[in-house]
């Protein structure tokens, strides 16, 4: 009698997320020889045409014998496969790229957007623009610094980690081996930080309050001078 089976690696370690939750915040050297191993196993997954699209501490195993394990391909964006529906946004909202919600099926710039989200936290145990709750829509403003939360952080990786994370895919790294390149060689170059928009842009409520109080610091002066 012939019956069907599967058969998967046994990996004997932690989900990432269970390290986050178990510690303080990690040490930047254990950061990143996860991430670094992380990024080259999605490296190489892009260049077969794989988008993962739900990276995230769940998703990684700290296997004991063999190091970070990227996992659980449930979700992703394989080719010559049929999508899924056009209403379901695949991937957990604290993680997924701004674009996604925007109804973009996944692609390289939100796999990289998604292992930034991971970086942050794994410094900081928080999320760059907040957590997001299933079924909303979330406004994507600026970024918290994550050197708010780790002083410690040298600017090049806060740089980095930002540039990962940028709202406008364009202005994160060009793939994922430059974020790689970016994390192994540290200090060595700089790092531009992404753009940021005026503060006309971002708040304008509290722009024309300032240029309110300038005016009137400025008409002050002119009537006590006459």
């Amino acid at each position: 009698m012939r019956r069907n089976f599967m058969t998967m690696e046994f990996l004997d370690g932690q989900v990432l997320r269970s390290a986050i939750q178990n510690s303080a915040p990690m040490q930047p050297a254990r950061v990143m020889r996860i991430l670094v191993q992380c990024c080259a196993s999605l490296a190489e997954a892009h260049s077969i045409g794989i988008i993962h699209r739900d990276i995230k501490p769940d998703n990684v195993i700290l296997s004991e014998t063999s190091g970070p394990k990227l996992i659980d391909l449930g979700v992703a964006r394989l080719p010559k496969v049929e999508e899924f529906a056009l209403d379901e946004i695949p991937g957990t909202p604290s993680y997924m790229a701004p674009e996604l919600y925007d109804g973009e099926r996944g692609s390289e710039g939100s796999d990289q957007f998604a292992l930034g989200v991971t970086l942050y936290r794994l410094f900081t145990n928080r999320y760059p623009y907040g957590e997001i709750e299933a079924f909303s829509r979330p406004r994507f403003g600026q970024p918290v610094s994550p050197s708010r939360y780790r002083p410690d952080m040298p600017g090049w990786l806060e740089a980095a980690i930002l540039r990962a994370v940028a709202v406008d895919p364009a202005q994160r790294f060009s793939d994922v081996l430059e974020l790689i390149h970016a994390l192994e060689s540290g200090g060595a170059r700089a790092i531009p930080r992404p753009e940021t928009r005026p503060l006309i842009e971002r708040n304008p409520t509290l722009f024309w309050q300032l240029v309110s109080i300038i005016l009137a610091v400025a008409l002050i002066v002119a009537l006590a001078t006459r």
